[in-house]
């Protein structure tokens, strides 16, 4: 992780990863972290500042892209360990991507959390705006 980019990020990626090593729910923060990102997809930015909507439009942006690109697995461990201000800063999602990528592959997935990221995908598929992908 060190010489990443985002080394800050993978570490607090790696920290949301091993906590499910002995939990398979999410902490109150994790949830509230999540229920924001569930706002965010369902939200409406026409009302907001022109600064808010597209800060809140990138983060939506880029949070459809991990899930694209990455699965629902990734996609709920960032909702849990980036903030919906940063996402809405990044202009480099697509090298935080491959760094993400190359970190997914050589950590073991807890099966707690392969479990809970299966429920909250079938929980939120609507929100999300995807009925398989």
């Amino acid at each position: 992780m060190t010489g990443s980019l985002f080394a800050r990020q993978l570490k607090d990626l790696e920290a949301q990863r091993a906590y499910f090593v002995d939990d398979s729910n999410p902490s109150k923060q994790q949830q509230l972290r999540l229920d924001r990102v569930i706002v965010l997809f369902q939200a409406k930015t026409a009302d907001l500042p022109d600064t808010t909507k597209s800060r809140r439009e990138t983060a939506l942006k880029n949070f459809k892209k991990i899930f694209t690109e990455l699965g629902h697995e990734v996609f709920f461990l960032c909702t849990f360990a980036l903030p919906i201000t940063w996402m809405g800063n990044l202009n480099q999602v697509h090298t935080l991507i491959e760094e993400i990528q190359e970190w997914w592959k050589k950590v073991a997935i807890p099966s707690g959390f392969s479990d809970l990221a299966q429920r909250l995908y079938e929980k939120h598929q609507r929100e999300l705006g995807t009925s398989a992908y």
